[in-house]
């Protein structure tokens, strides 16, 4: 078991409180056999065939279930470590019995003791010690490196990291050459943001909600279910065919930008990626302030004056989209046709809707998720959230509602939708300032 990744450390730190130990209880690598455990290169060859023995003739093996998952606490994992801020200081991890880690030492030992007048200081630490994995785990966690970046032999910097034999031979002179080793901190405990758990999905799920009043979308929705409302038997089938092509439309974009970003994290555009926080929280800005002014023009119903939506001949393609689909309502392929229609719309749609659905997106990347599938769960979470509103309109217009009635209430409420996507975009943005330059 790889322990270096979250899923993998997790499961080790289970198996651990199972027995009755903890982390600090155990060096790597370690073995475990029933209740008993081996620590170390020369305890595991010792031991190895005694517990084989011991285990192959019949014995039972006791575990105990440790109710909640045992957590590390790693806060004070550099408490007194010193650095020269004038210093170009090497942090470097590495493990015994690897070659990779044995390369990278020998390059180290064989730099220069000054460069351009500064002294170059390279402070090691072997993970196979428990303090070691404690240091590690929190440099894991500051730099939001990933689980393929998550290995031995890795170098951190001031703004980066270098992970890998290979990689760091390659650019750790260029680095140096760049003064990126200067001024470098170790982290602090309390600086760190927790994984997005389980906890996190209401919040994720109330921004999908807010979300999903936004007037881009639910203009359109109340043109297709006013070329339909005669039908009554039809306006579930249509509504939520429509809704179905825009949760998979949103989910494969947010999954496919998620994966996209998050190439971010390699050490080689760790500069592009603060750059890219940047603009996003200028973006953030901007957008805050557009809603605003939004905001006292409907209020004003100076809906011409209206800024932060879709550009016209975008939501004439979207409008003459669904009107086509809907010419002949008794095609037999209609159902298909709304739902491919769907798609395409809820792509041009994600130029006024996806502005908080990416800010959501980064927000997730920065802070990281507990696990893949809590990853999923949270786009599921925030698309259904989106969707709620809409859907719970679909199922008022087959109940009766009139849709002119509908559309002048939700006109009435533009202005407090205006406010409160400024107020979201000023959260976003705050908190990108913060995980940019604070944290």
């Amino acid at each position: 078991m790889n322990v270096f990744p979250e899923s993998g450390r997790e499961q080790f730190l289970k198996i651990l409180a199972g027995i009755g130990l903890t982390r600090e209880d155990v060096s790597l690598p370690c073995m475990v056999i029933g209740e008993d455990t081996a620590s170390g290169q020369e305890e595991i060859r010792e031991n190895l065939r005694e517990l084989f023995i011991k285990y192959g003739e019949g014995y039972e093996a006791h575990y105990v279930d440790p109710g909640e998952e045992q957590q590390e606490n790693y806060e004070d994992a550099f408490y007194g470590v010193q650095t020269n801020p004038d210093a170009h200081t090497i942090c470097f991890f590495y493990t015994l019995s690897c070659d990779d880690c044995a390369r990278v030492e020998r390059f180290l030992e064989e730099l220069p003791e000054e460069y351009e007048g500064s002294p170059v200081e390279v402070q090691s630490y072997c993970i196979a010690e428990a303090d070691g994995m404690e240091k590690i785990r929190l440099m894991f966690d500051t730099y939001g490196v990933g689980e393929e970046d998550q290995r031995v032999p890795i170098i951190f910097y001031k703004d980066g990291y270098l992970s890998g034999g290979d990689v760091i031979l390659k650019e750790l002179k260029s680095r140096l050459e760049d003064n990126r080793f200067k001024g470098f901190a170790y982290p602090s405990g309390a600086a760190v943001m927790d994984a997005i758990t389980i906890r996190d999905l209401p919040a994720i799920g109330l921004t999908g909600l807010i979300n999903g009043f936004n007037p881009c979308s639910i203009s359109i929705l109340f043109l297709l279910l006013s070329l339909i409302v005669m039908d009554k038997k039809r306006i579930l089938k249509v509504g939520f065919t429509f809704m179905a092509g825009k949760y998979l439309a949103y989910f494969l974009l947010g999954i496919g930008l998620y994966s996209l970003v998050s190439v971010i994290n390699f050490v080689w555009i760790d500069t592009v990626r603060k750059v890219l926080n940047i603009i996003l929280i200028g973006a953030a800005l901007y957008l805050a302030f557009l809603n605003l002014l939004d905001f006292f023009a409907v209020r004003r119903e100076e809906y011409g004056k209206v800024r932060a939506q879709l550009p016209e001949r975008l939501r004439r393609f979207n409008n003459n989209m669904v009107k086509k689909v809907l010419k002949n309502q008794n095609h037999r392929f209609i159902l298909l046709a709304i739902f491919l229609a769907s798609i395409v719309i809820s792509a041009g749609e994600f130029l006024c809707t996806g502005q908080i659905y990416l800010g959501t997106i980064i927000y997730m990347l920065e802070r990281g998720t507990e696990s893949r599938l809590i990853t999923i769960a949270a786009f599921l979470v925030y698309i259904t959230a989106m969707c709620l509103p809409q859907c719970l309109m679909i199922l008022a217009v087959r109940g009766g509602a009139n849709i002119m009635s509908l559309t002048d209430s939700t006109r009435r409420r533009f202005p407090i939708i205006k406010l409160v996507n400024c107020l979201v975009f000023l959260i976003f943005a705050a908190l990108m300032i913060w995980m940019t330059f604070l944290r």
